[in-house]
């Protein structure tokens, strides 16, 4: 007997270019280039650093990463954009390694039904991490804290719908995500012979759902428009096979994240504060249980000043290190 798999991908492309050929017959598409270097220089001003080595006087000029972008604009309805990065990493071997990739990827469909409903389907941001970088808008001085914990995938493939709330109370961004990230690809990890356990999300069985919500209580009010309170939900299972024989899918290896907060935002100022709540199930059998509780905060705030277009900026981190290293494990660095 032949074993048939069924897909949708040949008709998801089909359906795709069809689109997109109907719209560049209605019209010329507008496409606009660009580009983001991150150039800094650092330098460590504590004596040890976060893993509590020796850090005095260490110092470094960077080019940490570089995007080129491309925005394509068929028609007021249909949209696309695409970010190539590439960054640099010192190896041992050549002094110097380069890293080029897709970052995001995307078909946009802006105001459904005149709903102010947004649709975008491919590689897309974290509704998270677009939220708060909207808010501090300094996005190179650091990862977001999310990112840069590894708490959750800065960018997934899959399905957002985002929009505003009605009568300015605020915006809301859905997701439905492979749950992988930006690198793997979810139905290739397949449990195989040689890796009965597969990978973060194996055979791809199940998927991530999350969710930002933004809320402008007082929209109404020139004092306090500015000020907004926020929340993340994230519910995903991993789909991790159990290490023993017979025992299927484990079930206890839940991502789930929950954080919330409030923020201050207008022309002259910004200021921002996140709880962050983000289990992860442990183990490889159903014996296992256990699970790592990370918890975390932080805050950030600027003002500008009135000299030579000067702006103030500070952020503070505090993070549950003792959970870090089994957690940045189970979910693969940003």
């Amino acid at each position: 007997m032949k074993n048939r798999m069924r897909t949708w991908t040949l008709a998801a492309v089909t359906l795709g270019l069809a689109v997109c050929a109907a719209q560049q017959a209605r019209a010329a598409a507008e496409v606009k280039m660009g580009g983001v270097l991150f150039i800094q220089g650092t330098a460590v001003t504590s004596n040890r650093n976060s893993a509590g080595r020796d850090a005095k006087g260490q110092s470094s000029f960077d080019i940490s990463r570089m995007y080129m972008t491309a925005d394509v604009k068929f028609d007021d309805h249909w949209k696309a954009k695409a970010i190539i990065e590439g960054n640099t990493n010192g190896t041992a071997v050549q002094s110097a390694s380069t890293n080029v990739f897709l970052k995001a990827a995307w078909l946009e469909y802006v105001n459904l039904l005149d709903l102010n409903m947004d649709l975008q389907l491919g590689q897309i941001q974290n509704g998270f991490e677009e939220y708060e970088n909207g808010i501090q808008n300094r996005r190179y001085t650091g990862s977001a804290y999310g990112a840069a914990f590894s708490i959750y995938n800065a960018w997934d493939k899959g399905l957002k719908a985002k929009g505003k709330l009605p009568m300015g109370y605020g915006h809301y961004d859905v997701q439905l995500l492979n749950g992988e990230g930006q690198v793997a690809t979810d139905a290739n990890n397949a449990v195989t012979t040689t890796s009965p356990t597969g990978t973060q999300g194996a055979s791809a069985r199940q998927k991530q759902y999350n969710a930002t919500v933004s809320v402008i209580p007082l929209p109404q009010s020139e004092l306090l428009k500015a000020f907004r309170v926020h929340g993340y939900i994230q519910q995903e299972q991993q789909g991790l096979v159990s290490s023993v024989a017979g025992q299927g899918l484990v079930h206890n290896r839940e991502r789930n994240r929950l954080y919330f907060g409030a923020a201050w935002k207008d022309s002259e100022r910004h200021l921002m504060g996140t709880y962050y709540i983000a289990n992860t199930g442990a183990g490889t059998s159903f014996a296992d249980g256990s699970h790592t509780k990370f918890r975390g905060y932080s805050v950030h705030g600027s003002h500008k000043l009135p000299w030579y277009s000067l702006t103030a900026f500070a952020r503070y981190d505090r993070a549950n290190a003792g959970s870090l290293g089994t957690f940045n494990a189970l979910t693969g660095a940003q």
